[in-house]
């Protein structure tokens, strides 16, 4: 194989890998991640970082990525306050990607009351 139709094959398996994370994705509500919470599995991606853009890099152990987005306090353990809030909503809101053995959770900004106007 040439070095050419290697590079075309390493494009083509990221893009599939992107769809079916893509495709994985899902909302949920924070009781469904308690125990990944409990058995620290969980990881917070923020806003600007897109979830599946972080779950790639899981999935290639791309660890400088990782380290550099974790710096710029884009990826990393949830806070407590992040923790609290997430716990006080009714509804779904956390859109979630599974990528065994961790789960990576994006705020969908969605609150759980609405506004009083």
């Amino acid at each position: 194989m040439s070095d050419e139709e290697a590079t075309v094959n390493e494009e083509d398996k990221a893009r599939d890998t992107r769809q079916k994370l893509r495709d994985e994705q899902m909302l949920c509500d924070f009781a469904a991640l308690r125990p990944h919470q409990k058995r620290d599995a969980l990881f917070v991606v923020r806003n600007p970082l897109p979830l599946v853009e972080a779950g790639l890099s899981i999935a290639k152990d791309d660890a400088m990525s990782l380290d550099a987005w974790m710096k710029a306090g884009l990826f990393g353990r949830p806070t407590n306050a992040e923790l609290e809030d997430w716990e006080a909503r009714e509804a779904p809101s956390l859109t979630c990607l599974i990528l065994q053995p961790y789960v990576l959770v994006l705020d969908s900004g969605i609150d759980s009351e609405p506004e009083e106007e």
